[in-house]
């Protein structure tokens, strides 16, 4: 068989699915800063082994709505969101350490 890097089911999806495991397996701790940082570096990573824009784009497109998701669905997620939205809506607690910085 030959490498096409166009190819989902032989050379995208064994590339990607394991990293989707260990994000499910980190969300389920629940961290989900963590798992952000793993899709990110390993887009970038697939990005420079080759992978198209067009696959980068797809994978955005189901990714943004599920991080849309986890964070609302989550109070405290939320709360911290509308904290660095704006933090001076409560300058004494959520949003004192990014007023002083």
């Amino acid at each position: 068989m030959e490498f096409r890097k166009e190819d989902l089911l032989h050379t995208i999806l064994p590339a990607a699915a394991p990293i989707l495991v260990c994000v499910v397996l980190i969300l389920l701790q629940p961290d989900l800063g963590t798992s952000v940082d793993i899709v990110l570096v390993a887009a970038a990573v697939l990005f420079v082994a080759g992978l198209s824009w067009k696959w980068l784009l797809t994978g955005a497109a189901v990714a943004l709505p599920t991080l849309y998701l986890l964070i609302t669905h989550v109070s405290y997620r939320q709360a911290r969101l509308m904290a660095f939205l704006d933090p001076g809506s409560d300058p004494q607690g959520a949003g004192f350490q990014l007023l002083q910085s």
